[in-house]
């Protein structure tokens, strides 16, 4: 690998429908297609803390994938956030606090009852 991370530290890998990589690191999210040349542009794309449809953190805790095609990613400091496997630059933030990881799960703080898991099916939010 070379060092088109936005970030050397990466806390989340996943895998989209289409074969792409999504790294969750302490500067943002990127993205690799290994299907696109190694001289395209748009073979790495990264996705920072940028206002308005960006991440609402750089620094990503932990990646989820549901099985509609949609990366969640939980932020250390800015909260819960959703991108469409369509458009991985354009993000949609759910929760606006920060969130916790343990054993790939994400566990935002204040729904102490609630946490957000992948299962066989679907992403589940739930006790």
């Amino acid at each position: 690998m070379n060092s088109e991370l936005v970030h050397p530290k990466v806390h989340a890998i996943i895998e989209d429908g289409e074969g792409r990589i999504w790294f969750g690191t302490e500067g943002g999210v990127t993205i690799l297609d290994e299907r696109r040349d190694a001289r395209d542009p748009l073979r790495w794309q990264s996705v920072t803390a940028s206002g308005a449809g960006g991440l609402p953190h750089p620094w990503i805790q932990a990646m989820a994938r549901t099985p509609d095609g949609r990366i969640w990613a939980g932020t250390r400091g800015g909260g819960l956030a959703v991108a469409e496997q369509a458009d991985p630059t354009r993000w949609t933030v759910y929760q606006a606090h920060p969130v916790r990881r343990f054993l790939g799960v994400i566990w935002p703080p204040f729904w102490q009852e609630n946490v957000l898991s992948n299962d066989v099916r679907a992403l589940v939010w739930g006790p």
